[in-house]
């Protein structure tokens, strides 16, 4: 071991093996954690964006002068929310070769989120000039990049994994890897954007019939969720209830799959006894399309690239969110909070909490019962006023509107009752055959999709987990209409056209 420093001339992770009497040496790396406190002192202190309380007729003005377009409704921890909005800043964005757009605008209100409409075309239009030459170079970086940072993320994960006490450097040091990858979530979404209108342009180019977007993508087999998805099927088709011992095996695995931005729980061997019940045995078909064209099938093989890394790289963020909860709370415990009180922390203040900082906690600043216009600050709203801000500001009349658009993922034409589900709290609505309409779905969500006859979302793409879900359920899906959960209330009468991308309101409840 002695050897092997002084050859490299740094501190090295050193795996060894043991064959009868021999040792053997492995592999050998440098060790990241030691250089932690370094790198996390400037995370904390430059790219985690101060928490500013501004007077309610200030907050209006800054929100005036943006037109917003709403991009989620989640039930995440404020820390989260904080990881999340830290990841979309310049420091992120340039350490992917992303240089000429401005910082995202984010505006949160309650758990609603939106972007600023001009950040978004400057998004769209940067992206699209990184990608839109033909030699691709910049797909080839980006790929090596996101690649290195989700392996790094991975490995620090696994060291987490053998400590049973607060390690806050190893902590420290997992969040600003979460953050490193989160930026992906942007890039991904506007680079799925450039190929699906390359894909289609490209199909008039040749003057023929296109083919459905969602019929394009392959099974994404490296990641978790299609193995389980998989092991799932197995299972269904032996017809047996699994054993204890393989069901722990899958739960320990795939788990965390169900976690989302530290949001709900585990999956447990009801949950996954649940889908193994729900899950039709037949043999999986797949037949890939190839054209008489190589830049059609460039365009196409590139695009399931991105599928793949997009779910891969929401995968690995959600794994290191499901392995922090405990950190959380050993956290919560040392600093005699609860651990909801940690979670609702902004994330510069669970920073210094972690750093061993006994500050007395802003409680304006808690939870997500309060608006944020984060840009270079977080401008916060106190949460009195998010009522009135949401009442005055963000309410709309859609009672004249009877049919909305959007893209379909899943073919089918199906009639049902409308459910609209906010959160997990509205779980328990759903009934076998509802139409589910959400603002969009996460892990959390597999069970009431299980249960629809089709689903409509607010927002996503072809690559989001509705689109994913639906085809692997077989659903009938629209996703991306905007206005669903504001136009749409429970007991409406819709018809479902996935053949066109069309919901239609027959009759209110």
């Amino acid at each position: 071991a002695v050897q092997i420093e002084n050859h490299y001339g740094f501190p090295c992770d050193i795996e060894w093996a043991k064959e009868g009497d021999n040792f053997y040496i492995t592999q050998s790396r440098p060790i990241t954690t030691l250089a932690l406190v370094r790198e996390f002192t400037n995370y904390a202190t430059d790219f985690i964006k101060d928490n500013v309380e501004v007077d309610y007729n200030d907050f209006v003005k800054k929100y005036q002068e943006d037109e917003w377009k709403k991009v989620g409704s989640w039930k995440i921890p404020r820390l989260a929310f904080d990881a999340f909005y830290c990841s979309q800043s310049t420091y992120y964005l340039k350490n992917y070769g992303i240089s000429n757009i401005p910082p995202i605008k984010y505006l949160q209100v309650g758990n609603d989120v939106f972007v600023a409409k001009k950040e978004l075309a400057l998004i769209k239009e940067s992206i699209f000039s990184l990608v839109g030459g033909e030699n691709y170079e910049f797909i080839e970086k980006f790929d090596k990049m996101q690649t290195s940072h989700r392996k790094n993320l991975e490995d620090e994960l696994n060291l987490l994994e053998n400590v049973s006490e607060l390690d806050k450097k190893l902590v420290s040091s997992i969040l600003e890897k979460t953050c490193t990858l989160l930026v992906v979530f942007e890039i991904l979404r506007d680079m799925s954007g450039f190929f699906e209108e390359a894909i289609m342009k490209r199909f008039k180019e040749l003057d023929v019939d296109p083919v459905p977007l969602p019929d394009l993508l392959d099974k994404e087999r490296d990641s978790d969720t299609y193995k389980l998805n998989q092991e799932v099927a197995t299972f269904a088709k032996k017809g047996v209830v699994p054993t204890k011992t393989e069901m722990e095996t899958v739960v320990k695995r795939y788990g965390y799959l169900k976690q989302y931005f530290l949001s709900g729980d585990a999956y447990t061997k009801k949950d996954i006894l649940d889908q193994i019940e729900g899950v039709e045995a037949k043999e999986e078909m797949y037949n890939k399309k190839i054209f008489d064209d190589d830049k059609l099938n460039l365009l196409v093989a590139l695009m399931n690239r991105f599928s793949t890394v997009r779910l891969l790289n929401n995968e690995i963020t959600n794994k290191a969110f499901f392995k922090l909860k405990e950190s959380f709370q050993l956290l919560a415990n040392k600093s005699d909070m609860s651990y909801e009180k940690v979670l609702a922390l902004p994330l510069k203040e669970c920073v210094k909490l972690l750093n061993g900082e006994k500050q007395g906690l802003d409680e304006s600043l808690l939870g997500n019962s309060v608006a944020v216009i984060s840009v270079d600050k977080n401008y916060i709203l106190s949460s009195e006023k998010l009522e009135k801000f949401k009442n005055e500001f963000l309410q709309k009349d859609y009672s004249n509107q009877k049919e909305l658009t959007g893209t379909p993922t899943y073919k089918g034409l199906v009639r049902g009752v409308v459910k609209v589900i906010r959160s997990a709290n509205d779980f328990s609505k759903m009934s076998e055959g509802d139409v589910l309409v959400c603002s969009m779905t996460d892990p959390n969500y597999v069970p009431v999709m299980k249960k629809s006859s089709a689903i409509v979302t607010d927002i996503g793409g072809i690559l989001c987990h509705a689109a994913i879900v639906s085809r692997e359920m077989q659903k009938p899906c629209v996703i991306g209409t905007k206005i669903a959960t504001q136009i749409l209330q429970d007991g409406d009468l819709v018809e479902v056209d996935a053949n066109t991308g069309m919901v239609r309101l027959l009759e209110r409840g």
